[in-house]
């Protein structure tokens, strides 16, 4: 079910409330890019694959 940009908006103010008590949050590009997948721009597998680079990266950076 895709959502629209403000049920996504309601439904992540809720999330990162969440988050924010275990000290945990969102960054702004990681919002955008689940919002492109709820909103249906973006497929969950080009979720997935943007997530799998941002983590290789993080692990190349900390080797260097």
């Amino acid at each position: 079910m895709k959502m629209t940009d403000e049920q996504f908006e309601h439904e992540f103010e809720q999330l990162q409330a969440s988050w924010a008590f275990e000290d945990q949050e969102l960054s702004e590009i990681e919002k955008e890019q689940l919002r492109r997948v709820c909103t249906g721009e973006i497929q969950k597998a080009d979720y997935d694959q943007w997530i799998l680079d941002v983590l290789k990266n993080k692990s190349s950076n900390q080797r260097n």
